[in-house]
């Protein structure tokens, strides 16, 4: 997110070498084949394990909305961004304008409805 590329790719290339089945090392590869924005290998490199991991935890959701959205798989990423929210990750700031990833989908009236959502519920968030 940091927009350090060349040394994220470091460190993945050396875990990607040292790597056994790992579903957290295939995410972060899965990742950064999306940041690359290869499109076709990126799919190539989805596991099946990926979308159940996701279901699990808001914050894997959140890597595979990024993922999507960088290679233009908006259905996708839009689906996974939903679920992500109704997780409980409502950080309107960070949806609506920080996350440089999401900028091929946040035109899409999907991601507007949504944000107006997201937005309430930040705004009215209690503990």
């Amino acid at each position: 997110m940091a927009k350090q590329l060349e040394k994220a790719q470091e460190v993945i290339s050396s875990l990607e070498k040292d790597q056994t089945d790992n579903i957290l090392v295939d995410l972060i590869i899965f990742a950064r084949n999306a940041f690359l924005k290869d499109r076709q290998i990126t799919l190539l490199s989805l596991k099946d394990g990926f979308l159940k991991f996701a279901e699990w935890d808001e914050m894997i959701s959140l890597i595979l909305v990024q993922s999507f959205a960088l290679i233009g798989e908006n259905e996708k990423a839009l689906y996974w961004l939903e679920y992500t929210v109704s997780r409980g990750f409502i950080n309107y700031p960070y949806l609506s304008e920080y996350d440089y990833t999401f900028e091929n989908i946040r035109g899409e009236e999907r991601f507007k409805k949504l944000m107006e959502r997201v937005k309430y519920e930040w705004e009215n968030f209690e503990v």
